[in-house]
This record gives C-alpha cells, sequence and structure tokens, in this order.
C-alpha cells in the first residue's frame, strides 16, 4: 500500500521499511489518505510591467524618469501587501523590482486594488514607488537588498542604502465642490429670461435671470447679457457675490486666465464650504444650455470626500524648533507681534516648523476671551514641547526642542506669574491635524529640576476646530510668507498641575532620526519596526549621544518602543554586532519574538516592557539562502548549510530531517537560490528551487511531505489575497475585492519568463503570480476534448484543450516550432481565441507518444505559441515554439500535465515464517521486479486513449530510472486506458534486463525501488497501492554458512 509522504532525509537505497516513499511528486497532500493528483496552479494576478511612467504627471516625486521596461525585463523581488485605508475599507496587492536585460538598472512598482474609491478610481492600478532622482541615488540597483513591510496603514519599502519609501492612502476632506459652464461666443444673447438655480453647501437657494433686452435689475436677481459672453459672465459672477446674491458662500469667477489666456464666457463657481455638502444640485430653464457653449453641470462636484495615495519618504522630517522668552535660541526669522504672526522671510518647504512660547493675560494684547479654560500659571520653573500628529494615518513629528522657564531669569516671572501661556506654531496643514501640548509641572512642587523631565500631555488641540480670531491668533495664515499648507496657530496650556499629574507621561526619548535608517530588511514586531544593517542614513543627529557614535555597522535599529510610531527610531535604539560578518541580513517574526539572521548564527529578540533584548545563538547555523526562511505559527523554519531548521520561540534549533538528503544533496548547489514561504490557508510551508524548477510541500495539517515538479516560478511569497474569487484564465483582469470579501494568507509563485532572448519572447508577454489551486476551483475553458466546467487537471492554468499532435517542425536556433494539429477528426483550440496573455509560456510539453519511443515523457519548455482553432489537418498555422526539442511529425503532445511520480522504498524480503509474513531490508538478497501495477479509485476526467501510466525501477547504479515500462497489448502498442479503477488489468513489463543478472524479463540487484508516472492532463484519481511482481534470489554471499 502506497504512502503518500516522501521521506529524502537518506538515501533511496537505504530507505525500507513498510509504507515508506523515497519521492511523491504532484501529489495533493492535503489528503490523508491516497495519492491524488494536484490540480496545479491558478493564475492570481498579472503585473503591468510596461507602465508608461515617461510623463511627470505619473511620477510627481521624480524628476528623472524610471528604466524603461520591455518583454525582456524580469521581476527580481516580488512581496504582497496589504494596508488599511479607513473603518472597514482595506487594499492589498504588491511591491515588485523590475528589471531590464543586460543591466542592473531597476525601478519598484505597486500593483494594488483599494476597496473603495481611492484616486477618483477603483480596480488595480500601477504605481511607481521608487524615486530615481539622483538627489535619492539615481537608479535602483537590481542587487541591492531589499524588503517590505505591512505595517497597519502603511507599506514601508525598504532598499539597503536609500531612502526608504512609504505608501499610505490619505483621506481629503476639504476639498470645496466647483461647477463650471461657458456662454456661447454667439448664442450668449439668443434667449431671454432664462434662469439658472444655484444652491450653497447651507441650502441658500438663489435663482439669476438672463435679460437680452437690457432691462436688468440686480435686486431681482437679473444681470445683462451685455455685448459679448465675457461681459455675460461678469455680470452674473458680480451679481452672485454681491449682497443680494450669495454674498460669498460661492464665490464665483468670470474669464479665469488657466495658463493660456483668459477663457471668456467662462464661469468658474467655487462653494465656501468644504465637504460634501458642497455637492448641490444646479437647474436651469429649458434654453439656459442653449445661451451656452458649455453647459452647467447637473450639481456641483469635487466636495466629497476622497481618499488618495501617498508616496513619500520614510521618517519624521526635521524636529520641530521651538523657543521663547531668550531662555532658548530663537528660531530663525520667527516674528510675533500684535495681530499677527509668522516669519519675517519666506517658508523654504521641507525645512523644520518652528514654533516660539508667548504669554498672555485677560487684559493684554492679544486678548484671551474671557470665557476659556487656560490655565494661569503661578510663578515657577516649567519645561514645555509639542509635536505634530495627524489623526488618520497616525504619523507624526519629534517631540520639539524642551523650551524651559526658570523663574531666576529676571524676565521670567513677568511672564509666569498670573499668565497664559502656550506657544504660536507652524503647522503643515497638509500632514498634520493634531498638536499635541506637553509640560511638566512647578518643578518647585515635586522635587526640582529632574522633575522638569517628566512631561505630562496637557492638551490634544484638533487645528481644524481652530477660528480665525486676530486678537487670539487661531488658525492666522500669513499669505506673504507661507504656502497655502502652512498656517498659524496660537494655542494655550489649559490644565492645573493637579490635573496635569494624572494625564500621560510622554516616555520616548527626544532625539530621533529625521529619516527612516535606510536598512535592506525590516519586520513588525509588537508594535514597533525592526530593520536590519543599515547603510549611510543622511540624519543630522548624528552625534547627539554616547550611543549614537556608531553607525552603519551592521546594527539592529528599532523605532519606538513606547507608542506605534515605525517612522520614529530613536538614536540610541540598536544593537550591534560584535562582529561586522555576523550581521543580521534578514529578519523573521514568529509570533512572541523575532529572529534575526546572520549567515553565521542567529540572534533571538524578544520585548521586555519599553526595552528589547537580544541574544546571539546557534553558531554555525547561519541563513544560507536570502530568501530562504518562513514563520508557521510559533516556528521559524530556515535553510543552513546543515540543511532545515526550526527555531521555537524559546530558542531550540531542531531538526527537520526529512529533507537532508535532497538539501545536502540533490539541491546543494543551488542553496543560495532556495525560497520558503507558508501558506496558511492550506497548512503547507514551500521550499522552492527556482533553478530546477522543483518544489517541497511540507503539509502540516496531514504531516505529508510531498513535491511538484515543472514549477517554472523564480520566487514564492505570502500575502492576503481572496479565499474564493471568479476569473477567466486567459485574460489580464485580477478580482477586485470589496469590504464583503474573505481574504486569507496564500503563497503567491512568480512567473518570469524561461528565455531573457527578445526573438523568443511574445509581445504580449506579462509575469504572473499563481496560487495553488488546493480547493480545486480550476475548470475546463474552451476545451473540445472536455466539457466545459469539468476539473481542469494541469500545473499551469490556462484554457483550451491540452493534447495536441505534431503536424510538422520547425528548428531555429535554440528553438523549436512546431505546428500543430488536432488528431482528431475535428478541431481543438489552442489557448483562447480572446486571450489577452500569453497563457502557455512557462509550461512544459510532454510527448504523449511518438515512433521515437525514447523520447516518450521527456519535456521542454514553452517560449511562445499563436491562439485559435487548430484544425484537424494542421492548416491554420497553430504553433508553440518550445526550447530545442527532438520531437518529430507525429508526436502526440500534452501541455503541462500534472506529473505525478510515486517512488517507493526499497523492495524488502517478504518471507513466512512459523505461520507468519515478515518483511526485512536484505542486501544479501537478490530482489527481481519483472513488472508493476497499481490500484487505483475515484478515476474520471482526462482524455479517451490517454489515461496511461508508465512503470519505473531504480536500482543502486544511478539516480535515474534503470528501466521504464507503459502497459502494453500484444503488438506492443501502449495501452491507453491502463488507468481505470481497481486493481490494474495492464501492467507494466520491464522487458530489459538489469546490469547484475542476465535474464528476459526484468530487472535484478540487491536493492530495488519502484515507481509509477502519469503525465497525461486532466486526469482525476487515487492511487491506493503499487503493485510489484517479481521473485528474490540468494546471492554468493547470501549462500555462504556462517
Amino acid at each position: 500500500t502506497v504512502n503518500a509522504s516522501e521521506n529524502k532525509g537518506i538515501e533511496r537505497i537505504a530507505l525500507s521499511g513498510e509504507g515508506t516513499a523515497h519521492e511523491v511528486v504532484g501529489v495533493d497532500g492535503s489528503r490523508r489518505f491516497g495519492c491524488r493528483p494536484s490540480s496545479g496552479f491558478r493564475l492570481a494576478h498579472t503585473f503591468d510591467i510596461y507602465k508608461d511612467f515617461s510623463g511627470t504627471a505619473a511620477r510627481p516625486f521624480s524628476a528623472v524618469a524610471p528604466p524603461t521596461q520591455a518583454k525582456t525585463s524580469t521581476i527580481t523581488d516580488c512581496y504582497p501587501i496589504h494596508f488599511q485605508i479607513s473603518e472597514g475599507e482595506f487594499g492589498h496587492g504588491f511591491v515588485y523590482r523590475v528589471k531590464a536585460t543586460g543591466t542592473t538598472n531597476s525601478a519598484i512598482y505597486m500593483d494594488f486594488v483599494p476597496t473603495n474609491t481611492v484616486d477618483a478610481a477603483t480596480g488595480w492600478r500601477t504605481v511607481l514607488i521608487s524615486n530615481h532622482h539622483a538627489d535619492a541615488g539615481g537608479h535602483i540597483l537590481s542587487t541591492d537588498r531589499m524588503d517590505v513591510v505591512s505595517m497597519g496603514r502603511y507599506v514601508y519599502i525598504f532598499v539597503q542604502g536609500r531612502p526608504v519609501r512609504v505608501f499610505y492612502t490619505q483621506f481629503n476632506d476639504h476639498f470645496q465642490a466647483t461647477a463650471t459652464f461657458t456662454f456661447g461666443d454667439t448664442e450668449f444673447d439668443d434667449h431671454n429670461s432664462e434662469t439658472i438655480t444655484i444652491i450653497d453647501g447651507n441650502g441658500l437657494s438663489k435663482t439669476y435671470t438672463i435679460k437680452n433686452d437690457y432691462s436688468a435689475d440686480a435686486s431681482n436677481l437679473e444681470f445683462n447679457a451685455g455685448a459679448s459672453p465675457n461681459v455675460a459672465a461678469t455680470n452674473l459672477v458680480n451679481l452672485i457675490n454681491g449682497s443680494t446674491g450669495h454674498n460669498g458662500t460661492i464665490t464665483a469667477v468670470a474669464n479665469p486666465d488657466e495658463g493660456g489666456g483668459a477663457l471668456l464666457g467662462k464661469v468658474v463657481l467655487t462653494q465656501e464650504i468644504s465637504g460634501a455638502a458642497g455637492d448641490t444640485t444646479i437647474s436651469h430653464t429649458s434654453n439656459w444650455d442653449a445661451i451656452c457653449d458649455t453647459n452647467p453641470p447637473a450639481a456641483f462636484s469635487g466636495g466629497t470626500p476622497t481618499f488618495t495615495h501617498k508616496i513619500v519618504d520614510g521618517g519624521p522630517g526635521p524636529r520641530p524648533q521651538a523657543g521663547g522668552f531668550g531662555q532658548q535660541s530663537e528660531p530663525a526669522n520667527f516674528v510675533t507681534t500684535d495681530g499677527s504672526a509668522g516669519r519675517g522671510t519666506s517658508y523654504v518647504e521641507g525645512s523644520a516648523l518652528q514654533g516660539k512660547m508667548v504669554s498672555a493675560a485677560h487684559t493684554s494684547s492679544p486678548t484671551i476671551p474671557a470665557n476659556t479654560d487656560f490655565n494661569l500659571f503661578k510663578k515657577g520653573n516649567y519645561t514645555f514641547g509639542y509635536y505634530l500628529h495627524d489623526s488618520l494615518t497616525g504619523r507624526r513629528t519629534a517631540l520639539t526642542e524642551i523650551v524651559s522657564i526658570n523663574e531666576d531669569n529676571a524676565t521670567i516671572p513677568d511672564q509666569t506669574n498670573g499668565n497664559f501661556l502656550g506657544f504660536v506654531l507652524e503647522v503643515d496643514t497638509d500632514l498634520y491635524d493634531q498638536v499635541f501640548m506637553f509640560r511638566s509641572v512647578k518643578q518647585q512642587s515635586v522635587g526640582g529640576t529632574y522633575a522638569g523631565s517628566i512631561m505630562h500631555l496637557d492638551t490634544i488641540y484638533d487645528i481644524n476646530d481652530a477660528s480665525i480670531d486676530t486678537e487670539a491668533q487661531l488658525g492666522i495664515r500669513t499669505d506673504q510668507n507661507y504656502p497655502e499648507n502652512i498656517k498659524i496657530f496660537q494655542l494655550f496650556y489649559q490644565l492645573d498641575d493637579i490635573a496635569l499629574a494624572m494625564q500621560d507621561i510622554y516616555l520616548d526619548k527626544l532625539v530621533c532620526d529625521d529619516e527612516m535608517p535606510f536598512a535592506g530588511s525590516a519586520v513588525p514586531f509588537e508594535n514597533t519596526l525592526i530593520v536590519a544593517d543599515p547603510r549611510s542614513s543622511s540624519s543630522t543627529d548624528l552625534v547627539t549621544s554616547t550611543d549614537s557614535r556608531v553607525r552603519n555597522i551592521g546594527e539592529l535599529r528599532w523605532s519606538s518602543l513606547t507608542e506605534r510610531s515605525p517612522e520614529l527610531f530613536p538614536i540610541n535604539n540598536k544593537y550591534s554586532p560584535d562582529v561586522y560578518q555576523n550581521r543580521v541580513i534578514r529578519l523573521c517574526r514568529a509570533g512572541e519574538f523575532a529572529i534575526g539572521f546572520s549567515r553565521d548564527r542567529l540572534y533571538h529578540i524578544r520585548r521586555n516592557g519599553i526595552f528589547l533584548k537580544i541574544e546571539e545563538m546557534h553558531s554555525g547555523f547561519g541563513l544560507a539562502a536570502d530568501n530562504g526562511y518562513a514563520t508557521a505559527g510559533p516556528m521559524v523554519y530556515y535553510i543552513t548549510r546543515k540543511g532545515l531548521k526550526a527555531v521555537a520561540n524559546n530558542g531550540q534549533l531542531d531538526d527537520v530531517k526529512a529533507l537532508d538528503n535532497l538539501l545536502l544533496e540533490d539541491w546543494y548547489e543551488d542553496m543560495e537560490s532556495l525560497r520558503l514561504s507558508f501558506d496558511p490557508y492550506i497548512s503547507c510551508l514551500f521550499v522552492h528551487n527556482p533553478v530546477k524548477e522543483q518544489t517541497v510541500c511540507l503539509w502540516f495539517s496531514t504531516g505529508r511531505v510531498t513535491e511538484l515538479h515543472d514549477t517554472c516560478f523564480t520566487d514564492v511569497s505570502s500575502g492576503i489575497f481572496a479565499r474564493t474569487y471568479s476569473r477567466n484564465s486567459y485574460d489580464d483582469t485580477t478580482p477586485t475585492p470589496t469590504t464583503s470579501t474573505t481574504m486569507v494568507e496564500r503563497s503567491f509563485f512568480l512567473q518570469n519568463h524561461p528565455s531573457t532572448t527578445a526573438g523568443e519572447i511574445p509581445d504580449n508577454w506579462r509575469p504572473r503570480a499563481y496560487l495553488l489551486d488546493v480547493d480545486r476551483e480550476k475548470v475546463q475553458v474552451g476545451s473540445n476534448d472536455i466539457a466545459a466546467g469539468q476539473p481542469c487537471i494541469r500545473t499551469l492554468d490556462f484554457p483550451g484543450d491540452s493534447i495536441f499532435t505534431v503536424h510538422s517542425v520547425a528548428q531555429g536556433s535554440g528553438t523549436t516550432t512546431l505546428t500543430l494539429k488536432s488528431g482528431t477528426t475535428g478541431t481543438k483550440t489552442l489557448s483562447h481565441a480572446s486571450s489577452l496573455l500569453s497563457d502557455l509560456v512557462g509550461a512544459k510539453a510532454y510527448v504523449l507518444t511518438s515512433t521515437a519511443t525514447d523520447t516518450i515523457g521527456t519535456n521542454k519548455h514553452i517560449l511562445s505559441h499563436t491562439k485559435g482553432t487548430v484544425n484537424a489537418d494542421g492548416s491554420g498555422s497553430m504553433t508553440i515554439t518550445t526550447k530545442k526539442s527532438a520531437l518529430i511529425e507525429g508526436d502526440v503532445i500534452a501541455i503541462s500535465p500534472m506529473l505525478v511520480r510515486y517512488v517507493g522504498g526499497a523492495l524488502p524480503m517478504v518471507r513466512s515464517q512459523d505461520g507468519q509474513v515478515i518483511t526485512s531490508f536484505d542486501l544479501f538478497q537478490n530482489k527481481q521486479l519483472s513488472s508493476v501495477g497499481c490500484h487505483f479509485t475515484d478515476v474520471s476526467g482526462g482524455v479517451t486513449g490517454y489515461k496511461f501510466f508508465r512503470g519505473l525501477a531504480f536500482n543502486t547504479e544511478s539516480d535515474n530510472a534503470a528501466v521504464s515500462a507503459f502497459p502494453r497489448d500484444f503488438s506492443g502498442t501502449i495501452i491507453g486506458d491502463s488507468i481505470k479503477a481497481g486493481e490494474s488489468e495492464d501492467y507494466a513489463a520491464f522487458t530489459t534486463t538489469g546490469l547484475t543478472t542476465t535474464g528476459r524479463h526484468g530487472i535484478q540487484d540487491s536493492s530495488l525501488n519502484p515507481a509509477i508516472e502519469v503525465f497525461v492532463p486532466d486526469l482525476d484519481f487515487k492511487m491506493m497501492a503499487l503493485i510489484c511482481r517479481g521473485r528474490s534470489t540468494n546471492t554468493d554471499t547470501g549462500e555462504r554458512n556462517t
């Protein structure tokens, strides 16, 4: 009886015991019983690598365009991502690095889809992430270490040695609705007494009437058409803006100059009130449109709150500067006078925001409203500070420089004794909407100077609630020296010392880097962000503490541990390895701990309150492959030069011995290329070898180990995706989720084209991402052999038929082009006539039958193909192009069948002793295997005449099968339907002899491993038993007396 779990921990010939298997390929390991073919991979997404970013509108942050991509370009790194937008709304997608062949210059793109409207659009879109300007480091190099972290609302994109890029969505609720129309150049006065009714955001409705007989009465909201359309526009605008019109609740502009000269006759209306309330209706009489070239819309638009995506450099930016009362250095050029506030010279974009302390009383100027609850300070020593915060995204600045007031200073007592204290400060309202105000209690009341270091949260001001008051200076903007987004606010402290003492304390470090560290790996951990091996941060805060003197030597760094501020990196939150060669290159989290991987050892990371505890461990068991690690439940699995290992939360290191021989022998040369990914939805850990195109599957729910071959993927990584989705297998439309879509974490397999030669790649090629179809949701589309909707059991996901006959062969330089015919009296379909993709690219074409019998079972990659109807006589020029092959006319091929192979353990000795059947493994007994058969159940699907298996036998001489055979009839023809329910009626008989004995039938050796192989498409079955026929004989040694 077969055991559907392989053991490649030891050599094949040494694998013995009942129920053992050396290799189980192409089997669905999610089920416990029998060997059932996997249904293969299902198409999830296609990548838009040809997106045009040459125009500046598509890359507002990068003055330099990214490298132009072509069909030879490849995706070198791919990271599934997800992010929150608002309550119940989210987005997901992929961040990927793409490079052209022959260069290391690359770019980073993001494909994403939100569940709501972002950037005034729904559905999938592609945006540029990387900044290619020289100031940002120029083009991204494909060789630089990269990582991507999804953390709440944010997606952080790390490339070692470059500024971190941050993606998020921003809610905009301050837009003012607008409406425009244009009077006709000659039609403006064609009709008299036509009316238009306009409603402001507060519901005030006004009806305006045009007069072409010059009888307008403004008190009746009438205006004259005048002598030209621009006069008509001006007259209407004056009426709307006037005291009898909307009088400011709607602002009207006539004949605006929008960069190309005045637009005569045009009227632009803007609501004073922001938001959706301004999207009011506009109505008019029937002939109003007749006097316009551009008609009025049915309603104002643009006021509805919207979401837009933002891509910025990570980090809090320059720390806000603060001072006051001569105690600190005054902020440069920052002045405050009665009734005005701001800088004496123009604000320079990107410079540090500034603030200055002020004091005021009821009787002084600026006057504080009498009904305020501001705190009247008592004479004493205090410390003050604030930071700016965005309530929607959670981003904030570092705390300002501390401003202290000392009563011993001759000028200070007058400021503190019986006065209100606060800050006049600058706020970038595009970035922040709140101000967190901190201060200490009176130091003399609680123990002196050290009490000044304990700062409590006094007040959180929402700047959207500020009112313009020239006396109190609340929400004043000085137009002369500031851009639109920078506003000035005067904010006062509110709580007395008793109330303040009950408030939260500012616990974090005061000095933080302006920028996030330029790291190549990162991991979110317990509300903080840990990064590894940063290089060349350009922060200005380099030597401001004893801990900041050591930088860029392979250290670990982490963001604030007191709050969720992943962009805020205190300068002394770091750990440096003793040896630079042991620096951490990758980070991974599992439950309550994280692991830092170096090439030689591990680092165990735990959180302890507001500290991280980092311990070095397991010297000699470092990470062998940059992407060779994954988290599965409470364990971290990773590839070492000593095999696959697992680390538990207590740091214990365990062996995963089932793959030792595979990793240390068969795959050892490919060790650095291996990829690991855990798919929680199907409870499977994938170990992928992109060089050999083989993938090991460790099924946690069933305890089975299987393999998948012909996995033409270059990477595998995990992220969220819809649990169920509907899509065609032949178009480029990725499913769009909604808020009710169930999302699960899956492993995505990245496919690049198998060739980098332009002539071998079709023009419509695009890289793709696949999921393993464990739910068996792939169904037939457009097949003539199998009815639509029936299960589709193929390695890749494509429509149409799979089995064709070679009509003619054309050999090229390194390629072979096959013209196909249906092989039946009817037609078949190659791919799909409406296909937008090269569906078959990357699939293997297997030889099913051939007069050159040695080629049966061989396969070649498909590089390109046509699409459409394949005729019986080969007309129509439906072709596929493969890598160089020896196929000949008349060969029957199968496109992308799921290869199923079962290689059992070494055949045991079976004998009767004392009435009992005893099995043993004895190398001093020869085994002669003459034929193999199977027991199948649940056989369905497939194409009649192509439902057969091949028997194999492995001996001690080679890693390849020593002999193989198909079930044949007496004429020597392969029995096409040998896979049927029940025990085999047709056996695969080995008619060649082994090397150790001479015989007419079978193979003989001291150790034999029987095997079965199936490479026909769309056939479903369960193999329950492998039946071996033969005998055993003694060897010379076995016959000697002992």
